[in-house]
C-alpha cells in the first residue's frame, strides 16, 4: 500500500490507532529497525494486548499478530505519544527510546506528507494527522507538542511531560513558571539554554504577527512576489518550504537555515552558528558548517530547482554567513 492508497482509505471518524497502523505499513515505517516482538508467538499474551489496543475488543484465538510488525510498530507509537513514563513505554516493549525516537521520526515524514493529502480532499481528519505528525517529527508526547522545538539536545522526554503536568505546555508558558518549578522538571544544567531558547521563540512570535498581513496580502498576489520565498515551521524540523516547495533536510542543515532565516539580509556570525547547530561552547569550526551550507544548497536545488539557491547563501569573509532573501520573503512561525 502506498500513501496515496492510505489517505484515500483513512477513516474519517476513530482514534488514533487506524491512522498509527496504516502508517506503520508503508514500506518505510515496516523498514525502520526495531527488535523482534517480545514474548513473541501466536497467541502470546503481547500479541493478545496488541490486539486489544488496535481493535478494542478481545482477539479470536487464531490471533497472530506478535508477527505482524507494522502492528508493534503502530501499538509502541501510541505509548510513545501518550503521558506515561519513557521507562513504562521502554518495560512494556523492551525497546530502547532510542530506537522508539527514531521510528516516531521516520513515521512522523510519512504522516507529514499523508497530512498534506488529507487537507487537499478536504478530509476531516487532516488536522489531527498533522498533529501526530508534529508529535512524531518532534518526538515528543502529544501534551507537549508544543515544546517540541524548545527542547535543548539532551532533554529527556520525560521533562517535557512534567513541563506539560506544570501547566506549561508551550515556551511563553514556561518563561512564565518560577525557577523552583523549572528544577523539578527540568535537569539544571539544561534550564538556562530552555529559558534563552523560550525567550528568542516568543520574540520571533511576536515578529511573525507583525508579519501577518503583509503575507496575507501576499499570499492574495503571487504574481507580484519574485524571488525565493522561504516557510520555516519550528514544529517540522525536518522540512521547509522553498519557492512553495517542500524540501526536506538534515537537522543540522534546517537549524542552519533557522538561525539565517531568523535574521535575513544580515550577517550572521560563525560562532552564533555553531551555537545554534550545535548548541555548545566550543570554538567554532567555519569549514564544519559551510560543508553543511554546501549540503543544503543541493537539497535544496533538487527540490525547488537551481534558480533557487543562486545567490541565497552568502558567505561575509572572515566573519559568516547571510541570508540574502528580503525579510518580508522570509516567513518564521
Amino acid at each position: 500500500m502506498g500513501l496515496e492508497a492510505w489517505a484515500d482509505a483513512a477513516p474519517e471518524e476513530g482514534g488514533d490507532e487506524e491512522l498509527l497502523a496504516g502508517l506503520c505499513e508503508l514500506p518505510p515505517a515496516r523498514e525502520a529497525a526495531l527488535p523482534p516482538p517480545r514474548r513473541g508467538g501466536e497467541g502470546s499474551p503481547y500479541a493478545r494486548e496488541l490486539w486489544r489496543r488496535l481493535h478494542d475488543e478481545e482477539p479470536p484465538e487464531d490471533a497472530a499478530l506478535a508477527e505482524e510488525r507494522s502492528a508493534q510498530r503502530a501499538v509502541i507509537l501510541l505509548d510513545w505519544l501518550s503521558d506515561l513514563p519513557t521507562q513504562e513505554v521502554e518495560r512494556r516493549h523492551w525497546v530502547l527510546a532510542g530506537a522508539m525516537g527514531r521510528l516516531a521520526q521516520e513515521v512522523g515524514r510519512l504522516a507529514a506528507a499523508g497530512a498534506r493529502l488529507l487537507r487537499a480532499g478536504a478530509h476531516p481528519r487532516a488536522d489531527r494527522v498533522e498533529r501526530l505528525a508534529d508529535a512524531l517529527s518532534l518526538d515528543v508526547p502529544l501534551s507537549a507538542v508544543g515544546l517540541g522545538t524548545l527542547a535543548p539536545r539532551g532533554m529527556p522526554r520525560d521533562s517535557l511531560l512534567a513541563l506539560a503536568r506544570e501547566g506549561a505546555p508551550d515556551p511563553a508558558s514556561v518563561l512564565e513558571l518560577p525557577r523552583e518549578r523549572l528544577e523539578a522538571c527540568v535537569p539544571p544544567w539544561l534550564i538556562d539554554r530552555m529559558l534563552a531558547r523560550a525567550a528568542r521563540m516568543s520574540t520571533e512570535r511576536d515578529r511573525e504577527a507583525q508579519w501577518r498581513p503583509a503575507e496575507e496580502s501576499e499570499a492574495a498576489a503571487p504574481e507580484a512576489a519574485e524571488g525565493p520565498r522561504i516557510r520555516v515551521r519550528r514544529r517540522r524540523p525536518n522540512e521547509v518550504a522553498i519557492g512553495g516547495r517542500t524540501v526536506r533536510l538534515t537537522k543540522l542543515q534546517y537549524e542552519l537555515l533557522l538561525a539565517l532565516a531568523q535574521r535575513p539580509q544580515e550577517c550572521v556570525s560563525w560562532d552564533e552558528l555553531y551555537q545554534a547547530m550545535w548548541n555548545e561552547g566550543l570554538e567554532p569550526q567555519p569549514e564544519q558548517i559551510s560543508w553543511h551550507k554546501r549540503g543544503l544548497l543541493k537539497r535544496i536545488a533538487k527540490a525547488a530547482g537551481r534558480e533557487a539557491t543562486e545567490g541565497l547563501i552568502q558567505s561575509v569573509r572572515g566573519r559568516g554567513l547571510m541570508l540574502d532573501v528580503e525579510p518580508e520573503e522570509v516567513h518564521v512561525a
